[in-house]
């Protein structure tokens, strides 16, 4: 029996807005539900959650305004009991949760959100703390399935071998009765037989071995924009498995190794700047280097050390500025005393001098603490 057209189960035109369509579910659905009407037809409950999950989505509507249901990927049973969540609004249960936990180790069914997700490639990519801040360009290598170029995708050995699956007739799906404390229930998912795809091979490619797809290895230098932040996920459009003539996606996992000087908070970067301590005594000018090059700040006098200063806008580059948050983070550094490598006589000689002035002020703690102690 053919398909129904989908805006004729949903009763709306072609032209129907996202809104109206949900609507058109709601109402239909309501009226449909095996727990509301114990009379109603599962068929007619599940070809309506079929149509709602293809034409709710932008990318499967406008496929199937295209294709039909003959679509690159078919539209059968796409969603099987998924999307009820939002479905219904006045239902206090999500009929997700409950079959969630049917069908763990079994036949799932198909997830709401598209299952083409499952063709995009995640790498995960290491980055070098100054090159994630900076960007780079990095090249990698990867694997990815590609539609075989000898059977144009069929798995078949000759064309004329490929045919209608005899399991699920050509819908891609079947039904499975599971039990469980609510009684049986029909659970409609992919097709083992076909795997989903209607289609069935008599005689195996004798390339891909009648698996459709075929490996490629791929080199490819993507570009890593400078302010990029640990855990981020960057998107390399086009460049995940080609399933049917249809390129996917790849995302880019990325891992930024710790500095042992740097360290960063958001868009804001930290370090520590050594000075000479007479320079911190004195004040004045003092080079910081800064993840963008040497910066120059001055110091008041008796700067003491722990010290933080900020150098604004020499942070990390946002790379999504808006109204609402600063263009570049800042950048932070704490003083440090450094201790002197080696001195010469004269200077030794020289600090004694100064020694014997700060004695005075050492004293002058020493009998405060004194003159605590023997109260």
């Amino acid at each position: 029996m053919a398909k129904r057209d989908y805006y004729e189960v949903l009763g709306v035109s072609k032209s129907a807005s996202p809104e109206e369509i949900k609507t058109a579910f709601r109402k239909l659905a309501k009226e449909h539900h095996p727990d509301r009407n114990k009379s109603a037809d599962d068929t007619v409950f599940k070809e309506i959650n079929e149509a709602y999950e293809v034409l709710s989505d932008p990318k499967k509507r406008a496929q199937y305004d295209q294709f039909g249901h003959d679509g690159p990927q078919g539209f059968a049973g796409a969603g099987g009991f998924s999307g009820f969540s939002d479905g219904f609004g006045g239902v206090d249960f999500d009929i997700n949760d409950i079959f969630g936990s049917f069908f763990k180790n079994g036949a799932s069914s198909r997830s709401s959100s598209s299952q083409y997700e499952t063709y995009d490639i995640h790498l995960r990519l290491h980055l070098e703390f100054i090159e994630a801040i900076k960007g780079v360009s990095k090249n990698i290598s990867y694997d990815r399935k590609i539609t075989c170029n000898k059977c144009q995708g069929t798995g078949a050995k000759d064309p004329k071998d490929v045919k209608t699956c005899t399991k699920c007739h050509g819908r891609g799906t079947t039904i499975e009765n599971v039990h469980s404390l609510f009684g049986t229930i029909q659970q409609e998912v992919e097709c083992h037989e076909c795997e989903g795809t209607g289609k069935v091979a008599n005689s195996k490619c004798e390339q891909c071995y009648g698996k459709k797809v075929i490996n490629e290895r791929v080199n490819l230098t993507v570009e890593i924009p400078a302010g990029t932040q640990d855990n981020e996920k960057l998107v390399v459009s086009k460049k995940g498995n080609i399933i049917n003539n249809q390129e996917f996606d790849l995302y880019l996992h990325i891992s930024v190794k710790p500095s042992k000087y740097f360290a960063f908070d958001g868009l804001d970067i930290y370090s520590e700047t050594y000075v000479d301590p007479i320079k911190a005594i004195v004040g004045g000018v003092i080079e910081v280097v800064t993840t963008s090059g040497i910066k120059t700040i001055e110091i008041p006098p008796n700067t003491p050390e722990g010290k933080k200063f900020r150098i604004s806008g020499a942070g990390i580059v946002n790379k999504k500025p808006n109204i609402f948050s600063k263009k570049n983070g800042d950048f932070y550094t704490t003083i440090r005393y450094a201790k002197p490598l080696e001195l010469t006589k004269e200077e030794i000689a020289y600090l004694k001098n100064i020694s014997a002035r700060t004695n005075q002020s050492v004293e002058y703690y020493k009998n405060k603490l004194l003159k605590e102690v023997n109260k």
